[in-house]
């Protein structure tokens, strides 16, 4: 894996959950106490996050650079990692269509 996605799963101490989702993308686990501490500790160049996507209870990040999401939930942290442009394109459209329908 890159190494910048890896110190981030070291970083954010996120297990890996030994499953992919529906796009096809590596699940990372995690907690955290907050979207803040989460913000703070993300180094933010390759990082966007998706306002649109947010509101007071998650907060998600894009790396599209890195072909990656990370999302804060109630203090639940998943990272999904893309092996491919497709993967990564698939699973910004799924997480597109569920935040705009919750």
């Amino acid at each position: 894996m890159n190494s910048l996605i890896d110190s981030i799963i070291d970083l954010l101490a996120l297990t890996d959950a030994k499953r992919t989702n529906e796009s096809g993308c590596r699940l990372f686990i995690g907690w955290s106490r907050g979207a803040v501490e989460v913000h703070d500790q993300l180094n933010l160049a390759p990082w966007t996050q998706e306002l649109a996507w947010c509101d007071e209870y998650r907060h998600v990040w894009v790396s599209v650079f890195h072909r990656c999401t990370l999302t804060y939930c109630e203090g639940d942290l998943t990272l999904s990692v893309a092996p491919d442009a497709k993967s990564f394109y698939n699973e910004l459209a799924t997480a597109a269509e569920f935040y705009e329908k919750n």
